[in-house]
């Protein structure tokens, strides 16, 4: 059987039309392994060079990495998965603003375009951070454009937030760099 040799864009193309997050990942490997279902998950993707690409569990597995690093055999770094990082970002923040925060919550990046990313991480958060309720993961389909706006206005509308504004006048009179040290540190 012949290797393919994909370009990233290919690879990319593959992941953003195929690959998708399970809800229920041991299910779907499950309906895998058992003959009878297991044509569920099988898929074809055609290159630009007409050759086809068969595809089967990996449209599902390779995206459980976000959520379960350690199951990447061979490496020896310790990798954080979406939730922890979302959970150790939190820690991160002021606890008088933190919920509030967290009610804003707004992820992007490329990732989030794999089908279902966004429910899976919703449930994840809701049921793996103690506590935490309400959450609302917008799809980035909705937001990829106006993400870095999105971001500002939210962290803009915090009170605790007005205290790192940076007027022009003083952008102006100090410079970016010793005005950012000034204000945020």
């Amino acid at each position: 059987m012949k290797k393919a040799q994909l370009s990233f864009h290919d690879t990319e193309q593959v992941v953003m039309k195929k690959a998708f997050v399970s809800n229920d990942y041991e299910h779907n490997l499950g309906e895998f392994n058992d003959p009878e279902k297991k044509d569920k998950h099988k898929s074809e993707f055609e290159l630009p060079d007409g050759s086809i690409l068969q595809l089967n569990d990996e449209t599902f597995r390779s995206t459980e990495i976000l959520f379960k690093p350690e199951s990447l055999q061979g490496s020896k770094r310790h990798q954080l998965s979406v939730i922890q990082t979302i959970d150790e970002s939190l820690k991160k923040i002021n606890i008088d603003v933190r919920r509030q925060v967290f009610e804003s919550l707004c992820l992007t990046g490329g990732t989030l375009d794999i089908r279902n990313i966004d429910k899976r991480i919703e449930n994840e958060v809701k049921t793996k951070l103690a506590g935490i309720h309400s959450v609302e993961v917008v799809p980035p389909q909705k937001v990829r454009q106006q993400a870095p706006w999105v971001g500002g206005c939210i962290a803009s509308k915090l009170t605790t937030f007005q205290n790192y504004w940076i007027e022009k006048d003083s952008y102006e009179e100090y410079g970016s760099t010793a005005l950012a040290v000034r204000k945020c540190f």
